[in-house]
């Protein structure tokens, strides 16, 4: 598995796991990932209108360690199962 970031106008919205970019692309475009990152808010605005392009690209460092992190904190790194999620970069987004 490798770790993508999905980014609105170039800024980070969420990290998670896939197999390769066009399982990323798949994932991201889902209904309810989809419509999941459309409701999610920053600083109490909207980071996605839909009119802003989503784009999927491979996780940095700092990005690959804080999804390492939260699938550690939720037991998942230990179980080492394939499962659809992902973790928020908002908090990282200066």
């Amino acid at each position: 598995m490798h770790t993508f970031v999905a980014e609105v106008d170039g800024k980070p919205v969420i990290a998670f796991q896939a197999k390769n970019k066009a399982e990323a692309k798949a994932f991201v475009e889902s209904k309810p990932v989809n419509s999941e990152i459309r409701t999610m808010k920053h600083r109490g605005k909207r980071i996605w209108d839909k009119a802003s392009e989503l784009r999927v690209r491979a996780a940095n460092p700092a990005e690959r360690r804080h999804l390492a992190m939260s699938m550690l904190s939720m037991g998942l790194l230990a179980k080492r199962i394939d499962v659809n999620y992902w973790v928020s970069l908002l908090s990282m987004t200066v």
